[in-house]
């Protein structure tokens, strides 16, 4: 995956997570018929927090995708072909 994908997808999560918390305030005003902080204001940091954890899981696998799109070094490339036979 490329970076400016892995950028893209983080940025459209923080940017709904900052939509959606104005909606789900007013509705849980709505509901409660009273002003009160409640868990409608951990859309922000949730959303936060999902977009960095998908950048650190895209950046792992796109390292773990270019390790075995790699060759072997000499040394290894000997050990293992004395481990297969």
């Amino acid at each position: 995956m490329s970076t400016e994908s892995r950028k893209l997808i983080t940025t459209l999560i923080i940017v709904a997570s900052v939509l959606l918390t104005p909606i789900a305030v007013k509705q849980a005003y709505t509901m409660r018929g009273y002003w009160a902080f409640g868990g409608e204001w951990f859309l922000i940091p949730l959303g936060l927090l999902i977009a960095q954890f998908w950048k650190d899981v895209a950046s792992t696998m796109t390292e773990e995708m270019d390790k075995k799109k790699r060759p072997l070094p000499a040394v290894n490339r000997i050990r293992a072909k004395h481990k297969s036979t």
